[in-house]
């Protein structure tokens, strides 16, 4: 009886490894983040120039805050091009992320790691995410400080709400953009003597050209078929309805005419460069 006995508990115990190792076997791996040591230096250095840079502003007067953001913005773009390089191995592996289910306990400690020192994850693109300070940290820090230009200039770097243009729905990207672009143009009227002028009108070309023709993953205008999107047809519609008076609605509306009235003066090879040399001119000339 024994025997018998023991015979039948060490069968039950190979069975019951055996069912374990095909049930791991089954189970899909984790994928492993790389946890770089580097990364911890560099998280060390951003939190101790965060704290010098607090303490230099509760004495700071206006021009001297001025000069500090200039010269601390720098210093964190430095530190954030050494984070990126040595986060890489997470940040080039975007599809971590996107499953917040399946997402790895390693990812989601990173996150709240970086959080608490005001840094986000960024797409670059579908591969690819990249370290950045919120939108809202310089504005934060500085608002009480700054003068008038500097702190308006802030306000509309934590408020533009263009993001990744591809991945909404164009009737709602459109809309989001021409907010964005309004908010700039107000900048560029209101502080034309401002040190961050140039920034804030490359931006807005930048910006302007995206509302105006698309992405290179998705277009709006067809320069071939020299024809608009329905979607960006009525966006115009309402853009020069309700703002009419503004300089982003007086140059798409030469844009969009145009676009439209010249079709048949250019032969379609030609077509694209002379729309783009129209409306080029006109927007060097609608800004200081």
């Amino acid at each position: 009886m024994k025997k018998i006995h023991l015979w039948t508990l060490s069968g039950m115990l190979l069975v019951g490894v055996s069912c374990q190792k095909e049930k791991k076997a089954e189970e899909p791996e984790q994928p492993i983040v790389v946890q770089n040591i580097d990364a911890q230096k560099y998280r060390t250095e951003l939190s101790k120039k965060t704290a010098d840079l607090q303490q230099k502003l509760r004495t700071a007067n206006q021009n001297q805050a001025n000069q500090l953001l200039v010269e601390y913005r720098k210093i964190f773009d430095n530190i954030l091009d050494s984070l990126n390089l040595a986060e890489e191995n997470t940040l080039t592996n975007r599809y971590l992320w996107d499953d917040f289910d399946a997402r790895p306990d390693t990812i989601q400690q990173k996150i709240e790691q970086y959080d608490k020192l005001n840094l986000h994850f960024e797409p670059i693109d579908s591969t690819r995410l990249q370290l950045k300070l919120k939108p809202s940290f310089y504005y934060k820090t500085f608002q009480r400080k700054v003068s008038k230009d500097v702190r308006a200039y802030l306000l509309l770097e934590s408020s533009i709400q263009f993001g990744n243009y591809d991945q909404l729905d164009l009737t709602n990207a459109l809309g989001l953009i021409r907010k964005d672009l309004l908010n700039y143009e107000k900048f560029l009227t209101d502080y034309e003597n401002s040190d961050y002028y140039n920034d804030v009108q490359k931006k807005y070309v930048k910006l302007i050209k995206v509302y105006w023709y698309g992405t290179e993953n998705r277009q709006h205008v067809s320069f071939s078929t020299k024809t608009m999107s329905p979607e960006f047809e009525q966006e115009l519609i309402s853009l020069v309805k309700k703002d009419p008076a503004t300089i982003t609605a007086q140059l798409t509306k030469k844009y969009a005419d145009f676009f439209l009235d010249k079709g048949n003066a250019f032969p379609v090879d030609a077509f694209e460069k002379e729309v783009k040399s129209y409306i080029q001119n006109a927007l060097e000339k609608s800004f200081r």
